[in-house]
């Protein structure tokens, strides 16, 4: 009887096939294993918070943030040490694999971080090669900002504090609000329609939030937390779009050198 009680202990319960992809290879032993996170202390920002929990950075699927970054700073470091970190738990950490880790992170933060917002944009609304895959510019920068984190931990500690990072967040916000407003009005020259312009506008904004909020809580879990974790966000992104679109799109006509001249 105690040797059946064992062998029904050892077998996976209900959770087992959930964890079957990340329990194989070089993630052994990473579904098993609670992330790191600290609390906030009094007067602390929350990203610097998980920069401590995460050697350094907060982890771009536990930072909440805007859709677009002018760089992946904090957010790609975050997410390559939390890769190092997993596979240092489990029986594997020879070169290679802590090198594809690395790469993964930088693939990663660049899909659902950096450039969300021009990637499903260009994809779902403008029917075009998205400029994250075409730009001479975007893909080096990234590439160049990701490698100076990885070979200077302490650069990627000091842009992960509380006034660095919020800079950068700042940045990053406004350079999501500007293409954001581009996208609008190509939208709505291409198609003549106001909704679509509208629904651009959202996906711009809303993107990179609702790609990280699946990747962290999973289709079924992500979905019933959808509204509370995301549905200030989308209220407001509707607002706003709304209120571009009336007073620089429809009010100007679709003339370009009406909206760049202001909306009144």
């Amino acid at each position: 009887l105690a040797r059946k009680k064992a062998r029904s202990k050892a077998k996976p319960g209900a959770g087992g096939a959930a964890h079957s992809l990340l329990s194989q290879g070089p993630w052994r032993g990473a579904a098993r294993t609670p992330l790191r996170r600290a609390p906030a202390r009094r007067g602390q920002h929350a990203p610097a918070a998980a920069a401590e929990a995460h050697g350094g950075a907060p982890s771009a699927l536990d930072a909440d943030h805007g859709s677009a970054h002018v760089v992946p700073v904090a957010p790609a470091a975050g997410q390559r040490a939390l890769g190092r970190d997993r596979l240092r738990q489990g029986p594997r950490n020879d070169e290679a694999t802590v090198a594809a880790a690395v790469a993964f992170g930088a693939a990663l933060t660049y899909l659902i971080y950096t450039m969300p917002a021009n990637i499903f944009t260009c994809l779902l609304f403008l029917g075009k090669t998205p400029g994250a895959f075409v730009s001479a510019t975007i893909l080096p920068v990234h590439l160049a900002c990701a490698a100076a984190l990885e070979l200077f931990p302490s650069l990627a500690a000091a842009l992960g504090a509380a006034r660095p990072f919020l800079i950068l967040d700042s940045l990053g916000v406004l350079d999501n609000v500007t293409t954001q407003m581009n996208f609008m009005e190509e939208a709505h020259a291409k198609y003549g329609t106001l909704l679509v312009a509208v629904l651009a506008g959202m996906c711009t904004n809303l993107a990179g939030g609702v790609a990280r909020h699946f990747a962290k809580h999973g289709f079924a879990e992500g979905g019933a937390r959808f509204d509370q974790t995301l549905g200030d966000n989308v209220r407001f992104s509707l607002g706003l779009n709304v209120v571009y679109a009336y007073f620089a799109l429809h009010r100007c006509g679709g003339d370009t050198a009406c909206s760049l001249a202001g909306p009144f």
